[in-house]
């Protein structure tokens, strides 16, 4: 399981068609996949499942640094938006967040290394502090420059499940999805969390979703 995150992309009268921002490194097949919105907690029924229309990947995924690890889903029929299903706002290409900032991650990823999340699987959110590039490649030995690195004190972070979710930080009244949640290891002591850096692929993103058409590169 990964997770995704919704976009806007163009609008009819009061519905929506979305596209839902993920990490290309999930295994998927979009002709067997599905994508849930509106969960809150997985095992109660309060959700949607939406077929995938296409996946649009950025380039070529980095062998070794996870560079690029970054792709859209549209979703195969428009959703109307309440209070449960809405989309996330984007950074600025010029928003930079740093040690500084007010961030979260949230998901439904193990609480461990190995541990699932007990039932009924309510969706998790941590508080974290994104670090330096310096001090990120202290512990890890590739880093990509289009990825930030956040580490928790307590020794928590993003586990396997969490993967493809948002990393939100504060700007000014709004929370803004500042990046995609690409690896880790439960916490600090595995290593910082590794995040693909959404304001690096703005004019991925922007290009594709206000375009009328398909794009080229879908899979």
């Amino acid at each position: 399981m990964c997770s995704v995150v919704l976009l806007k992309a163009w609008s009819f009268q009061n519905t929506r068609d979305l596209m839902c921002v993920f990490l290309l490194s999930c295994s998927y097949n979009h002709h067997r996949s599905f994508v849930v919105v509106g969960a809150y907690q997985l095992q109660k029924a309060a959700h949607r499942y939406m077929g995938i229309a296409n996946i649009v990947p950025y380039q070529d995924l980095g062998n070794s640094n996870y560079e690029n690890d970054i792709a859209l889903i549209k979703l195969k029929k428009p959703i109307t938006f309440s209070k449960d299903v809405a989309p996330v706002a984007l950074p600025d290409k010029d928003d930079t967040f740093g040690p500084s900032s007010e961030c979260w991650i949230t998901g439904w990823g193990e609480v461990g290394n190995g541990v699932p999340l007990k039932a009924p699987e309510t969706l998790q959110q941590l508080k974290i502090s994104i670090i330096s590039q310096s001090t990120c490649k202290e512990r890890l030995s590739q880093i990509a420059s289009n990825t930030l690195c956040t580490n928790d004190s307590k020794g928590r972070g993003a586990c396997k499940g969490d993967y493809g979710g948002p990393l939100v930080c504060r700007k000014g009244g709004k929370l803004v999805q500042v990046g995609v949640m690409s690896s880790g290891g439960c916490g600090p002591k595995d290593g910082p969390g590794v995040c693909t850096e959404v304001a690096k692929y703005l004019t991925f993103i922007n290009d594709y979703i206000h375009r009328p058409g398909k794009a080229p590169a879908e899979m």
